[in-house]
């Protein structure tokens, strides 16, 4: 399932063969499959809806990633198709990025569980991608660097956590200037201010 970041809502993609897919024409065949397969997917999704939104788009064929594939075609060239040094070589090299992508998948369930609806999230998300406008080659969002270069997957993750802590270092740091700015400013300006009793000041915090 995929999480939609604009509606706040999930998709659901099913992968199987082409064959698979062309057995099911039917609604009631639609229902049966998921009664069969992913019978906890029938009332969270709906039936009417299930019949219907399967037959929305035709079944395309799965783009895959081939980086292990590159890699090692990589050492092979490297290593001149001396296949005991390129195993040994590709474990050594592969397997930082196996433990990576390891901790991303877990980092991305937890993410569409629990942050999806979030609006810091939402707010980081978007403040990301202005950053990266701004500055392409340094602030780079974790699914871009993902999905769209060969940056090594341990190296991905250690530039996600240095890009996530500058920019939250920045915020706090936004936050204490603007904070120290209004003090000033209500210290300053207090003698022309209306005079207002400390409660009614909370209660007014309270409702903005």
């Amino acid at each position: 399932m995929q999480a939609d970041l604009i509606d706040r809502t999930f998709t659901c993609t099913l992968f199987m063969p082409f064959e698979e897919f062309e057995k099911i024409r039917r609604g009631d065949e639609v229902i049966r499959f998921f009664q069969k397969y992913f019978p906890d997917s029938v009332p969270l999704i709906g039936v009417e809806a299930l019949k219907q939104d399967f037959f929305r788009l035709p079944a395309q064929a799965m783009v895959k990633g081939f980086e292990d594939c590159l890699v090692f075609d990589e050492i092979m060239d490297q290593f001149n198709e001396n296949l005991a040094a390129v195993l040994e070589e590709y474990t050594r090299v592969r397997v930082p990025d196996d433990h990576a992508i390891a901790d991303l998948s877990m980092y991305n369930y937890v993410e569409m569980r629990a942050h999806v609806n979030s609006r810091y999230f939402l707010f980081r998300k978007y403040l990301d991608n202005i950053l990266h406008f701004i500055m392409p080659k340094t602030i780079i969002p974790l699914y871009t660097m993902f999905t769209f270069t060969r940056t090594r997957y341990h190296e991905t993750v250690k530039h996600w956590h240095w890009q996530n802590k500058v920019i939250t270092q920045g915020l706090w740091l936004c936050g204490v200037v603007s904070a120290a700015g209004g003090t000033y400013v209500l210290v300053r300006y207090s003698h022309k201010l209306p005079s207002i009793s400390a409660e009614h000041l909370w209660t007014r915090i309270l409702a903005f």
